[in-house]
């Protein structure tokens, strides 16, 4: 009877929960056709449970040092934002150096094809242009002559004053330069047109009007490649139709300087602007 309640005492049943998991077992690996052993291990639930536990533990932390000392951290949402907006903006400098390299290169292809004789030179219209700036400055003087036939008229004649409504001044007989070659093929408000359409050859150099800053050089839907150029004395002038580009905003030109060339079309339209109202371009440039 005494040995039939040691039995039941040492049964797995009868043992409480803490004896259950510090119980030895024993885990043997054998050889299957030899049936000997080779190798053999005694643990319990618990060492079993503390062996686990330290390997997720050890894991863990080799994970977390994975991260700490190598650039996957940079991955982490929320993690060193100064870094991430500073690459942002090393990221936006690309982008702005690779655009100003593409105007450059633009502007080489230009240059090159001015010097190999693609393009012809208008060596001309410098010369041309000092001449009219200084014939507008001699006419810019008034003489006695004129002195007196003005004084005589605003004495006797006011009606005909109107002859004389704008003033002859610097301002007005600023030079201007045609902006391409070419012929007028439709004028100012013709159909509404605010400009004028200028029919040149393919790939014709298109030039600033006058000294100014550029505004604008992006591509219009509707009008292809556009330059606006903003110019002192309030003036302005668009440029479309173009096919190319080797001006970029913020850019200052003189006058004659290239932006770009003439589209397949060869039809380059143009536009002049004085205080935000548009003018004829016939009337203060020579086509």
């Amino acid at each position: 009877m005494e040995n039939d309640t040691n039995v039941r005492r040492r049964s797995p049943l009868n043992q409480t929960f803490w004896q259950r998991l510090r119980a030895k077992y024993r885990v043997a690996v054998i050889n299957e056709d030899t049936l000997g052993e080779i190798l053999h291990v005694r643990l319990s639930l618990w060492n079993l449970i503390i062996v686990i536990t330290s390997l997720f533990l050890l894991a863990l932390l080799i994970f977390a040092l994975i991260i700490w000392y190598t650039p996957l951290k940079s991955y982490l949402p929320g993690f060193n934002e100064d870094i991430r907006e500073e690459l942002v903006g090393e990221n936006a400098r690309v982008d702005s150096l690779l655009e100003a390299m593409s105007v450059q290169s633009e502007y080489l292809d230009v240059v090159k094809s001015v010097i190999a004789g693609e393009v012809e030179p208008d060596s001309v219209r410098s010369l041309d242009s000092l001449y009219v700036i200084h014939q507008a400055e001699l006419l810019a003087v008034k003489t006695q002559i004129e002195e007196d036939f003005v004084t005589y008229y605003e004495s006797k004649g006011k009606d005909m004053l109107t002859l004389f409504d704008m003033a002859i001044t610097q301002d007005n007989l600023q030079t201007m330069l045609r902006p391409v070659n070419g012929v007028v093929m439709k004028h100012f408000a013709e159909d509404d047109n605010r400009g004028v359409d200028i029919q040149t050859i393919k790939n014709d150099k298109v030039m600033s009007v006058l000294n100014g800053t550029v505004v604008s050089a992006q591509y219009n839907l509707s009008k292809g490649w556009e330059v606006i150029v903003q110019h002192e004395n309030d003036y302005l002038s668009i440029y479309s139709g173009l096919n190319r580009l080797i001006v970029s905003p913020a850019a200052r030109v003189v006058t004659g300087e290239i932006l770009g060339s003439a589209a397949e079309d060869r039809l380059v339209h143009f536009e002049l602007w004085h205080r935000g109202r548009v003018i004829d371009p016939e009337k203060r440039i020579a086509f």
